[in-house]
Parts: C-alpha cells; structure tokens; sequence
C-alpha cells in the first residue's frame, strides 16, 4: 500500500487525469468567450455561465464565473460594491455571486462538501466572518442576590456537618 501524501500540493497528484481534461476543456469554453462590454452583454454572458455550469461539471465558483468574464475576482468585487461600474452592472454582478453563494449553501445543508472548507467559501467568497457578540441584559436574575441569612437558611443542613472522608490515592 502506497504511503498518503498529506501535503496539500500532494492532492494534485492524485487528480484523475479525466476529470483534469473535462474540467480544463470547460474552462477553455469560458476563458474563450472574451470580455464583455456593455451591461447588456454581462447579463447574458452571466446567463450564459450558469448554463454552461448546469451543462457541464463545472460547479458555480466565483473564480469561474471571473474566467467567464473574462476579467479578475478583484475587478468582480468592485462591480460587487459599485466601484467603476454602472448601478446596473452592480446589480448584476451582486445577484450573480448571491446565487454562488445560494449554491454553497445547499452543498453545505446537503452535506455534499465538507463544513469546513463551506465555511470558507462561505468566508472568502461571501464576506461572512465569525464573530462574537456580548449584549447587557437587563433584568438578569441569572445571579439573584440572596442575604446571608437566605443563605444560611438554604444550606443549613450543611453547617456543622461532619467533612467527608478524603479518598485514598
């Protein structure tokens, strides 16, 4: 039995060799469509992403969906938030990467991908963080104050009583 490579660069040795010409094919079929120009020609070439995606093995991804753009995750992110970018082109690009994220989700709730690495998907492609909050709360009887007679009085069969044996080691 051969020896597992545990090195995340080792996976990629293991890839079959199928899977790697199906998927680089698919990619080739996005990378070759070229860049569009006009909020229009993103609409329909974002159209035509999720089809091919549903045509082929290639699953929603916003690096993909860049490829298919023809253009950078960088750039996607600022059409995401407006920045160079007409509001319609925003919109566009926003409702492209919810539906991304919609898709992770669904993998996640079916168990189809490891939480984990969901998680951070979820984290680099989405913007969603771990985080903590504290709030006061008001009216907290968690801790009710007691006087030391209340005290006394709960444990009173308690005071006085012989110290239990201490065990042996």
């Amino acid at each position: 039995m051969a020896k597992q490579n545990n090195f995340p660069t080792g996976q990629l040795n293991e890839v079959p060799a199928e899977f790697v010409k199906g998927t680089v094919s698919s990619l080739r079929q996005l990378y070759d469509k070229g860049k569009p120009e006009t909020d229009m020609e993103l609409e329909s070439r974002i159209d035509e992403y999720f089809q091919f995606c549903e045509n082929s093995s290639i699953r929603p991804g916003v690096e993909s969906l860049a490829v298919a753009l023809s253009t950078t995750r960088t750039t996607l992110w600022n059409w995401e938030h407006g920045v160079g970018c007409s509001d319609r082109r925003q919109e566009l690009i926003s409702k492209a990467k919810a539906f991304i994220t919609a898709f992770l989700e669904q993998m996640m709730l079916s168990n189809k991908i490891y939480p984990g690495s969901g998680c951070f998907f979820l984290k680099n492609w989405a913007g969603y963080k771990d985080s903590v909050s504290v709030e006061p709360v008001e009216n907290n009887n968690i801790y009710p104050t007691s006087s030391r007679e209340e005290i006394a009085a709960r444990h009173a069969g308690y005071i006085g009583a012989a110290e239990p044996e201490k065990p042996e080691f």
